[in-house]
Order: C-alpha cells, then structure tokens, then sequence
C-alpha cells in the first residue's frame, strides 16, 4: 500500500509540473527562433528566443516578435504597389522581430531628399531625424493610432519592416523578446529582405 501511495504521489506531482509547464508556455512565454539576417547584429539566424507573451509596456527600444497580417500586406499594396504587394504575399502568417521606434501618438514621417545625384530616404518621428537610408521607399506621413507600432530591422540592408509595411499594431504584437542565446557563428549579411 505504500509503495502505491508514493508512486501516485510521483504521478500527482508529475502531472502538475507538466500543468505549470504547459500554462507558462501558453500564457506566459513562449520560444522561437530567429530566420534571417536583418536584425543583426543585435541577433542572428538561429538563435533561441525567449519571448514575453505579456505586453502591456511596450517601449521604444524593445525587441518584439508580431504576426504579419492582412492589414500591413494591404498597406504595402496601397503605398509600394500591387506587384510589390503580391511578391510578399507568401509572409502572411510568418512571424517577424524587430525593434519599437514608434509608439502611439508618434508622428511618422517618410521623406526623399536628393543628395549628389542620389535620392536618399529620411525617416523622422515627431519631427527628429531618426535614420537615413537609400532604400526605394515613397514619402509617407500619418500619426500613429493609440495601439499602433513603428518598427524596424537592426539591419537596413535586408529588413522587411514598418517603412516597407507599415505599422504593427499591439493585437498583432506576440510579445516582448526578453532572452536570445549568443550565436554560435556569426554570419554575413548578403541575403533578399526577410525576417
């Protein structure tokens, strides 16, 4: 009798570190892993992530992992056009990372200054030059709604992000990026626009 009486004990608290377990990877964090290359140098393809399913202090700087969903492939068919629209139609449903650079309230700005003969891009939020690139991007200018996030890749040379579709909104937000495992090889970054 107390042999069977331990062993139901073992399976009692067996099956409820398996109930904490499962509840903490469903409504707590949840792991991923990084695909590409355009939030290097911060993280790199492969890496574990840790992500913090509760998101009620998005900041600006933080790392967040959404879901590319219908409304920004329809706000890159409205700005980029159609063609560009359909040739990333295959990212609906992908999860993506990348980093808060606007929050609510902010006003974005997207402008084309031409400098020696080249258009170079400007990227200002409320009004302060926040990045300079040369990517082929049409001037946009809105205010951010109340749960409406601007963010973008730590790599502008291959970054699928807000200047391209747009903002992210907080339903769209999976969570925060709270831990990533150090890279076991750093890579370079010559690779099409993803992640």
């Amino acid at each position: 009798m107390n042999k069977l009486r331990k062993r139901l004990i073992e399976i009692i608290k067996y099956l409820l570190l398996l109930n904490v377990i499962l509840f903490i990877t469903t409504f707590v964090v949840q792991l991923g892993f990084v695909s590409g290359k355009s939030m290097e140098p911060s993280f790199y393809n492969s890496e574990l992530l840790v992500i913090y399913k509760f998101k009620p202090d998005i900041k600006k700087g933080d790392v967040v992992s959404f879901t590319y969903e219908q409304a920004q492939q329809q706000y890159l068919s409205d700005v980029l056009g159609q063609q560009y629209a359909n040739q990333n139609v295959n990212k609906l449903g992908e999860r993506h990372i990348k980093r808060v650079v606007g929050l609510p309230g902010d006003h974005i700005k997207v402008a084309v200054v031409p400098k020696k003969d080249i258009n170079y891009n400007q990227l200002f939020i409320n009004n302060e030059l926040v990045l300079e690139f040369q990517e082929q991007v049409p001037p946009q200018e809105y205010t951010l709604n109340s749960d409406q996030y601007f963010v973008l890749g730590d790599n502008r040379d291959v970054s699928f992000d807000s200047l391209y579709h747009g903002p992210i909104t907080k339903n769209e937000i999976i969570g925060k990026v709270v831990y990533h495992t150090p890279p076991l090889k750093k890579e370079g970054n010559n690779e099409s626009r993803n992640n």
